[in-house]
């Protein structure tokens, strides 16, 4: 969440659009090894385990989100 703070400072065009771009490898590795795995659970349980790791997308979009606000805060 830090970095994305940083870099939603840095960047505050894409504000949280930053935190999608920094956890979708993240999500991809996920995807491909419950997919390596041969969907054991199903594809309903499948998406539900992808779903909830896909829960770090929400901190990293809000902490892009926060750095956007204060640097827009700080052009004030």
């Amino acid at each position: 969440m830090i970095s994305n703070l940083i870099i939603g400072y840095l960047s505050p065009k894409l504000s949280w659009q930053w935190g999608i771009w920094l956890t979708l490898p993240w999500i991809a590795w996920i995807f491909f090894n419950i997919a390596r795995a041969g969907f054991k659970d199903g594809i309903l349980g499948s998406v539900g385990w992808l779903v909830i790791y896909s829960l770090p997308l929400l901190p990293a979009c809000a902490g892009a989100f926060a750095g956007a606000t204060a640097a827009r805060w700080k052009k004030k």
